[in-house]
């Protein structure tokens, strides 16, 4: 474990952020090793992959903590499977579609760690990831505890800080498992913008959609600085020529005055801001 920097605008999905403080945790031991630093920052942050997230410049006093090494393993008995946090979703997939177990297939094309979508209960449609899940493992207070009950709902999931799960799958045929794969995949990439962004930005309200409620605002194409909401869905904000975090904010900032005032609702946000 070795104290750094890194840039987080090579960092987040977005291609927005500052230069920060940077420790990768490999092992339990490293763990333990983390109080050492707390009174060197003015708190900690747990990152995954980088998605649904946009860091402003305060973010510089933080220290950002990645998980790699054995929390980037996965484990598979025959019957249950555990994944560490800092595995990527894709390299989750490849790994069922190879040893035939269905379930997650619908995540094709997510662009986060285990413990990002734990963390966000990353879903699509009525489907979520914690439908599949046994138990986490955790670090609280210090020590690694496992969580075998807890609840969740849409797109708030279990926030702590997460370091392994097991998942329940079901055994079938690898080429069905790699069917459904492809045709979420496809599903996904049809209905969803190119380009640097970090997914969506607020959550649905019930029975609505954010991005709908956003484009009969009529902010589709709008812009602030480099960034603009996406003309293919309103629900997504695009880095389109070096965006900053206020060029971005903006946008949101915006997003959430027009809807409000035309229809009385508070989009909650899905994205992290900090």
């Amino acid at each position: 474990m070795k104290l750094g920097k890194e840039d987080l605008s090579k960092k987040t999905t977005i291609r927005i952020g500052p230069v920060v403080n940077w420790i990768q945790i490999e092992s339990v031991e490293d763990l333990s090793a983390i109080d050492t630093y707390k009174k060197q920052f003015s708190g900690q942050f747990w990152i995954g992959n980088g998605s649904n997230l946009l860091v402003s410049d305060a973010a510089k006093n933080l220290l950002f903590i990645s998980l790699s090494g054995k929390f980037n393993l996965i484990e598979y008995d025959g019957q249950t499977v555990i994944a560490g946090a800092g595995v990527k979703i894709s390299t989750l997939l490849d790994f069922c579609i190879k040893n035939g177990l269905s379930g997650l297939e619908w995540m094709a094309g997510i662009p986060a760690t285990v413990g990002g979508a734990i963390f966000m209960n990353a879903g699509v449609g009525v489907d979520c990831i914690l439908n599949h899940i046994k138990s986490i493992d955790c670090l609280i207070d210090g020590r690694i505890a496992e969580l075998r009950e807890f609840d969740f709902e849409y797109r708030k999931g279990i926030e702590r800080k997460i370091l392994s799960a097991k998942f329940e799958f079901c055994k079938t045929d690898k080429a069905q498992v790699y069917g459904n794969f492809e045709a979420a995949r496809a599903a996904r990439i049809k209905r969803q913008p190119s380009g640097r962004s970090f997914g969506s930005i607020f959550k649905n309200p019930r029975g609505l959609y954010a991005g709908k409620l956003i484009e009969e605002c009529g902010l589709k194409g709008m812009t602030s600085g480099g960034a603009v909401i996406s003309e293919r869905h309103a629900n997504f904000i695009i880095n389109r020529t070096g965006a900053s975090f206020d060029d971005v904010y903006n946008l949101i900032l915006e997003a959430e005055k027009r809807v409000y005032e035309k229809f009385g609702i508070i989009l909650a946000r899905e994205v992290k801001i900090v």
